[in-house]
């Protein structure tokens, strides 16, 4: 037996133990946990970063455990289970069970049979078996209540739609992958992806979307059940950096909505002074960003050997542009707001910081990787002279990319392969990776020199990469 396994499943054991005395502590503590039935609540977005963090090293370890000890036999019945309740949760939906069932109490699984029109016998299965997983529980004979996993999906229908869109596409569009391969080879036509040859109708799943209202909306909640994740990455990463010894920061966002951001900053670090600017080019209207501004200050925010509290970002909105009433929000903090035109020249000057945060094919799979590095090598454009006339000033381009291997907890990268997957198999499109942003930003400049990638932060928890851009005289393109 390979002696290092055995050292790596004593420190996952470790690290388990250690995570989930943290969680229980915050559990104890905590004054507004609301418990709807058996299970932990989700871990409040207000709790302190040592309760989410205590969460997703139980998540890792526990993933991380699975994938040393599995056998053959563990791994195809991982498999089945996973596929059955998927299969379960398809069920529940269709026949409308859960709506059935009160959010408090148990009741007879044959009074639910009645109301959804089952066969009772049937449910009993389907109910035993999502048990297992946390979703439903069976406190006495034939009785069913909600836990607070399943209760979510009661009291926040859109995580039912996410189910669905699994269910309905995703899995299908994933069995038509090996018939893709054979019939067109290696293609990044939409209309020739595993989900263009699902149908009897052959169909990209952008014209699919137009014509299916329903789909649109599961499609959307698909992509919103993993944005607070993607928030929250980013907020680590983030605050990883030395922001105690900025002044001026400029922040770019994606994000259509960075009230919550700018906030959460504002509150964590005062001495900021912040300007948020909104582009309002049509074409990159969910590219939303956000500024500071004050005196120049050549502090090296790459310098993480400090204690920085993290911050938390907020989540994105579908809206296209902030409402008013976040405008007067941030207006109201002190921070000032700004339009500009996407890709035009940066007119905050005096920033010591620019944070550019863009997006990634998989936060819009109806997007194309083309278009995306379009605007991305707009945006860095439009910084260009700003860096080139103030070398202390840092850029720092923030994405969610395709991790190397081994480099990120391997339920994360899971993750990460499973979204660029889904990728390939709705749009034939697919993820950024570190090197080809590298690539990118080196390839931006002038005759006078070019942007450079000085360091790079990142942490194993999460896919969010925090690459520092300096301007470097004297390599001409």
């Amino acid at each position: 037996m390979d002696l290092s396994c055995l050292s790596q499943i004593e420190s996952c054991a470790n690290d388990l133990a250690r995570a989930a005395r943290g969680l229980a502590e915050y559990y104890r503590t905590a004054s507004n946990v609301e418990l709807r039935g058996p299970g932990f609540p989700s871990v409040s977005p207000e709790a302190p970063s040592n309760a989410h963090r205590s969460r997703k090293v139980i998540l890792a370890t526990v993933a991380k455990l699975q994938t040393l000890i599995a056998e053959p036999g563990h791994f195809l019945q991982r498999l089945a289970c996973e596929n059955q309740l998927l299969a379960c949760l398809h069920w529940l939906s269709e026949f409308q069970v859960l709506a059935c069932i009160p959010l408090q109490g148990s009741v007879p699984m044959r009074d639910i049979a009645e109301l959804s029109g089952v066969p009772e016998s049937v449910l009993i299965r389907v109910v035993r078996m999502t048990s297992t997983a946390g979703f439903l529980c069976e406190p006495q004979a034939r009785h069913v209540a909600h836990t607070t996993l399943s209760a979510d999906f009661v009291t926040k229908p859109s995580f039912m739609d996410a189910a669905m869109f699994i269910a309905g596409n995703v899995a299908g569009a994933a069995l038509q992958m090996a018939a893709a391969t054979q019939r067109y080879g290696e293609t990044g036509l939409p209309e020739q992806s595993a989900y263009a040859i699902m149908g009897k109708m052959p169909q990209s799943f952008a014209m699919a979307c137009d014509q299916r209202p329903r789909l649109q909306r599961q499609w959307v909640a698909y992509l919103r059940s993993w944005t607070d994740y993607v928030d929250e990455c980013l907020a680590d990463v983030l605050s990883r950096l030395d922001w105690e010894r900025q002044r001026s920061v400029c922040l770019v966002e994606a994000s259509p909505h960075p009230s919550c951001v700018v906030r959460r900053l504002t509150e964590r670090y005062s001495h900021l002074h912040i300007t948020v600017q909104l582009i309002n080019d049509p074409p990159l209207s969910n590219t939303g960003p956000r500024c500071r501004a004050s005196s120049d200050d050549d502090a090296d925010l790459f310098d993480t050997s400090g204690s920085s509290p993290a911050a938390s970002l907020g989540s994105p909105s579908p809206s296209p542009w902030l409402s008013s009433s976040s405008t007067t929000t941030l207006a109201a903090l002190g921070i000032n707001v700004q339009r500009r035109v996407a890709g035009q020249a940066q007119s905050m000057r005096n920033a010591s910081v620019y944070v550019l945060h863009l997006g990634s094919p998989s936060a819009s799979p109806t997007e194309s990787l083309a278009s995306i590095i379009r605007r991305l090598t707009a945006e860095l454009r439009a910084h260009l002279a700003v860096l080139r006339d103030n070398r202390a000033a840092t850029l720092v381009v923030a994405m969610r990319l395709l991790p190397e291997a081994g480099s990120v907890d391997i339920g994360v990268e899971a993750a990460a392969r499973m979204r660029d997957l889904v990728l390939l198999q709705l749009v034939n499109e697919r993820d950024f990776e570190v090197g080809e942003l590298v690539d990118l930003i080196q390839g931006v400049g002038d005759r006078n020199g070019r942007l450079m990638v000085v360091n790079r932060v990142r942490a194993r928890d999460n896919t969010i990469i925090a690459l520092g851009v300096k301007f470097q005289a004297g390599l001409p393109l």
